[in-house]
């Protein structure tokens, strides 16, 4: 549970909150706890007291409530407690809507499954992102050279599952296939079954058996036999 607080005033009475205050209590939590420009996020008040009246002799200390598990993003309650010392005077539940906007990469025209992304494939735009849970690309240079696993429409969100490095092996390819036998180390010429990057698992068909085997990608030229 993270609590923000603000320390109030010393008061002999009667003390007030006004919905104004409220407000400013909350908007100070969240744009404390989020990570993105205050200029990219705009908190909308859906439920919130109008004012809070305290009749007590000690100082107010207001906290803001957030469960660790909850995303400040979309539909929030979050509960606000009004404590003199340790004791809670009053607590009410103010309910917001938190809205995101964020730069997110686009095709710029339809991209087939396999293609090598460009500079110019690529549109940089700004958007509502409060109901996006996906991980997307904010910039376009990180899209450039990596190949789509999917097609990509016109105007969709280039998320990060949907494209991947290039293989530094592909499908087809001779390589030197590198056999370990105690402490001897021999090598044979096999052929890359399916494409592989560096430290991944693939098969690779020796050239003189034909038989397959499991090997490591060690680099663009050379693997090493793992059974």
């Amino acid at each position: 549970m993270i609590a923000f607080c603000i320390l109030w005033f010393l008061g002999i009475g009667d003390i007030t909150f006004t919905q104004q205050e409220i407000r400013k209590i909350v908007e100070d939590f969240i744009f404390q706890q989020i990570t993105l420009d205050r200029n990219n996020v705009i908190v909308e008040f859906r439920n919130i007291t109008s004012e809070i009246q305290l009749q007590t002799e000690q100082q107010i200390t207001p906290s803001v409530l957030l469960d660790k598990n909850i995303a400040l993003r979309g539909n929030v309650t979050l509960p606000v407690e009004f404590r003199s010392n340790s004791r809670v005077e009053k607590r009410v539940l103010v309910s917001v809507k938190i809205r995101t906007f964020e730069n997110t990469c686009t095709p710029s025209r339809q991209i087939l499954k396999g293609e090598i992304l460009k500079d110019e494939d690529i549109l940089e735009q700004k958007i509502e992102t409060t109901d996006n849970r996906e991980q997307f690309f904010s910039d376009k240079n990180e899209c450039i050279g990596l190949r789509a696993k999917r097609t990509l429409q016109i105007g969709s969100t280039i998320s990060r599952d949907m494209l991947e490095a290039l293989p530094i092996l592909l499908r087809g390819q001779i390589v030197t296939v590198y056999v370990q036998n105690g402490g001897v180390t021999v090598t044979v010429r096999g052929e890359v079954q399916k494409d592989g990057s560096i430290g991944e698992v693939i098969t690779v068909k020796l050239e003189r058996s034909h038989e397959r085997v499991k090997v490591k990608v060690l680099d663009n030229e050379s693997v090493l036999l793992v059974q």
